[in-house]
C-alpha cells in the first residue's frame, strides 16, 4: 500500500499559502480602496496587468525543469531566491501609498513581483506534481487550494484592518508570511526526481512545450483549462468592487470574504478527500457542478435592498465552497495529467491556459458590469461557470484514457 507522507503535503501546502496571502490582500484591497477614491470601473482592467506573466509560466517552467541543483534540490534551488526576492518586492510596495497617484507604480511592482512568484510557483508545482503518489494525489489538491484559500482568509482579515493599522504595516506582515510558511518545504531534504525526469537530465534532453502541446490529450486540456479559468476568475475578480457599490465598508468586506472563506473552503477540504474514495472523479465532479444551480438564486437575492450582511456571508459562503470544490478536483486532475518526465513544465503549461482565462474573465469584468448591471453580470458569470464545469465532466473521461495510453509514470 502506498504510504502517505502528511509532513510533505503540508509543507508544500504552506508554500501555496506563503503565495496566496499577499496576493489576495492586493487583489482585494486594492480594488476595494481604489474603488474608495472614485476610480471607474472601466479602469479596473489595470488590476489583471500582473496576471499576464502567467501567460508565460510554460516558457518559465521550461528553465526550472532544465536547470537546478541536484545536491541543494533541484526545486529548492529556485524556491529560495523567488522567496527572497518576492518579500523585498512586497516589502517596496509597503512604502508605496494606494492612491490614484500612485495606481502605475503600484500595477508596475506587482507585475515585477508577479514574475518572481510565478517562477516560484512553477517549481512548487514541480515539486508537488514530481513527489505526489497516487494515494498522496487526493489530498494534497485538496490540501493545497485548502491552504491557499486560508492564505485568501488571512488576507480578509487583513484587509478589514487596513483601515485600522495602515496599509504599510499590512504589506511587511504578508512579506513576513511568505518567507515564513516557505522554511518547512528548505529544510526538508527534497525527494530525489522521478526516473523519467533524471533520465532525460542525464541524456541532456530539454524539457519542450512543444511535447506538451503535440500529446493528444492537449488538445481538450488547454482550451479546457481557458474556459475554467476565464469563467471563474469573471466573476471573482468584481466581487469586491460589487460589495463597495452594495455600500459595505472595507472592514466588513474583510470580514465577509474571511467567513466565506473558511466555511466553504473548509467544508470542500473535508468532504472531497473523503468522496473521491467512495467514487469516480467523474460522477463527483458531476455532483458539484450541480451545485451551480442556486447560485444564480442567490445573486438574485443579493440584489435586493437592506439585505442582512449575515446573509450576504451565507451566500458567499456557499458559492466558495462549491468553486473551492471544482478547483479541488481540476488540481487532482492536473497533478495526474503532468508526466514525470518534465513535470512542471506540464503542470505549468497547463496553469499558463488558466492563467490566460483569469487575465481574460478579469479585464472583461468590469466592462460587463458597466454594460449590464449587477444582477446580469453575475448570472452570466456562474452560466458561463457551469458550461465550464460541464465540460470539465465531459472532457474527464476521453482525456484519461489518453492519458492511460501515455507511457506511465515511474519512481
Amino acid at each position: 500500500m502506498l504510504q502517505i507522507d502528511r509532513p510533505k503535503i503540508w509543507s508544500i501546502g504552506l508554500l501555496h499559502m506563503g503565495q496566496s496571502f499577499p496576493g489576495a490582500l492586493a487583489a482585494v484591497a486594492l480594488p476595494a480602496l481604489f474603488r474608495e477614491n472614485g476610480l471607474p470601473l472601466e479602469m479596473f482592467w489595470l488590476f489583471a496587468l500582473p496576471l499576464i506573466p502567467g501567460w508565460f509560466r510554460w516558457l518559465i517552467a521550461i528553465v526550472i525543469d532544465n536547470h537546478g541543483s541536484e545536491q541543494f534540490g533541484y526545486r529548492k534551488s529556485w524556491i529560495l531566491p523567488c522567496t527572497l526576492i518576492g518579500t523585498a518586492l512586497y516589502l517596496s510596495i509597503s512604502f508605496v501609498d494606494p492612491t490614484p497617484t500612485y495606481l502605475w507604480l503600484i500595477i508596475c511592482l506587482l507585475v515585477v513581483k508577479s514574475v518572481i512568484m510565478t517562477a516560484q510557483d512553477v517549481a512548487v508545482d514541480g515539486l508537488a506534481a514530481e513527489s505526489f503518489n497516487d494515494a498522496e494525489r487526493p489530498m494534497g489538491a485538496a490540501i493545497i487550494v485548502f491552504l491557499m484559500f486560508m492564505g485568501t482568509v488571512a488576507a480578509q482579515g487583513m484587509v478589514a484592518a487596513v483601515p485600522h493599522i495602515g496599509w504599510q504595516l499590512v504589506m511587511v506582515v504578508a512579506a513576513f508570511l511568505l518567507f515564513m510558511v516557505a522554511l518547512p518545504t528548505l529544510l526538508r531534504n527534497e525527494a530525489p526526481a522521478p526516473k523519467a525526469a533524471r533520465e532525460r537530465r542525464q541524456a541532456l534532453e530539454s524539457a519542450s512545450v512543444i511535447e506538451f502541446v503535440l500529446r493528444r490529450e492537449s488538445r481538450f486540456i488547454m482550451p479546457l483549462l481557458l474556459a475554467i479559468g476565464f469563467s471563474s476568475n469573471l466573476m471573482r475578480a468584481m466581487l469586491p468592487v460589487y460589495l463597495v457599490d452594495l455600500g459595505l465598508s472595507l472592514t466588513q468586506i474583510g470580514l465577509i470574504f474571511g467567513f466565506a472563506v473558511v466555511i466553504g473552503t473548509s467544508l470542500a477540504t473535508f468532504l472531497i478527500p473523503i468522496l473521491s474514495r467512495r467514487m469516480t472523479r467523474t460522477k463527483l465532479s458531476s455532483w458539484v457542478v450541480a451545485g451551480y444551480v442556486p447560485c444564480c438564486l442567490l445573486f438574485l437575492a443579493m440584489n435586493l435592498k437592506d439585505l442582512p450582511t449575515t446573509l450576504i456571508a451565507l451566500a458567499l459562503a456557499y458559492v466558495m465552497f462549491i468553486s473551492t470544490s471544482i478547483w479541488m478536483l481540476v488540481t487532482e486532475a492536473r497533478l495526474e495529467w503532468s508526466s514525470a518526465r518534465q513535470a512542471a513544465t506540464d503542470f505549468s503549461s497547463q496553469a499558463s491556459f488558466a492563467n490566460l482565462g483569469e487575465w481574460a474573465g478579469a479585464s472583461v469584468g468590469g466592462f460587463l458590469a458597466a454594460a449590464f448591471g449587477w444582477l446580469w453580470f453575475f448570472n452570466i458569470a456562474w452560466v458561463l461557470s457551469a458550461a465550464a464545469g460541464i465540460a470539465f465532466v465531459l472532457l474527464l473521461t476521453p482525456i484519461n484514457q489518453l492519458i492511460g495510453s501515455r507511457d506511465p509514470k515511474t519512481a
